[in-house]
């Protein structure tokens, strides 16, 4: 019996004897029953002829396939996963209003109060008339070794003009005779006094035009007569023969003078 079967489930095809497997053990249990009923002395029963089974078409059966049960594998402990911490937005950085600069003011710059000017005293002068010039006339000038012995005298106001009416006193140094002229007599401001051999000095004693007592420095000595010889360079400057043994000019020799007012 099992070899009709398996010999005739050879020519089947793979769907049939998928089929013929779901049906044989129906039928060897059929079988098996009639065997125990056999051994048991009951009455035979046919033999059941073997149905012939169609020959399976290529239209599938679903089939119930056992489908096993998948064991849930054991679950391993993972790790806990880091949570990114979000980063906050990057800001749009928005562009700068940069204001345009206002042209700068012009700053007024401040006036200095101009200081009202006090009215200031004009210093007296300690002298109301000072000598500006005193010189020895050169040889030349004076007409020779043989020439004059005269004061040539020029007096001036503060502004440098000629100043007439002005009296100049002209004394021997520590003695008598004293001198008395007034500028104008030869010209503005101008006195040509002759004087004899001797050593002068000259001051101002009186000034018409001032109206007051006036003051007046003396000038420095002047020698008409005789140089002693320490003071000789002043008549080789002016072009005295000094080392001619011939040289006489003793009592001949002439000055230029300027007095001048101090206001």
């Amino acid at each position: 019996m099992i070899l009709v079967r398996l010999a005739f489930s050879s020519h089947l095809s793979h769907r049939s004897r998928s089929a013929l497997q779901r049906i044989a053990p129906v039928a060897v249990g059929v079988v098996l029953s009639g065997v125990l009923l056999v051994g048991c002395g009951a009455a035979p029963t046919p033999t059941a002829t073997p149905t012939r089974i169609p020959k399976a078409t290529n239209t599938p059966t679903p089939t119930d396939t056992l489908t096993p049960t998948p064991i849930p594998p054991t679950a391993t402990a993972l790790p806990p996963t880091a949570t990114a911490t979000p980063l906050p937005p990057t800001p749009t950085v928005l562009p700068t209003y940069t204001p345009t600069p206002a042209p700068p003011t012009k700053t007024a710059t401040p006036r200095v109060p101009t200081a009202t000017p006090l009215p200031t005293n004009t210093p007296t002068p300690s002298l109301d008339f000072v000598f500006t010039r005193a010189r020895l006339l050169s040889m030349q000038e004076n007409g020779g070794c043989r020439g004059n012995h005269n004061f040539y005298i020029t007096v001036l106001d503060g502004a440098g003009n000629p100043l007439n009416g002005v009296t100049v006193e002209i004394f021997w140094d520590g003695a008598n005779p004293t001198i008395k002229a007034i500028s104008g007599s030869k010209g503005p401001g101008k006195i040509d006094q002759p004087v004899q051999p001797g050593d002068f000095r000259l001051r101002v004693t009186n000034d018409a035009g001032a109206g007051r007592a006036v003051s007046s420095e003396r000038s420095r000595l002047m020698r008409t007569g005789n140089w002693p010889q320490s003071e000789w360079d002043e008549l080789k400057n002016a072009g005295y023969p000094i080392n001619d043994p011939s040289f006489y000019c003793w009592g001949h020799y002439s000055w230029d003078v300027e007095i001048r007012r101090t206001w």
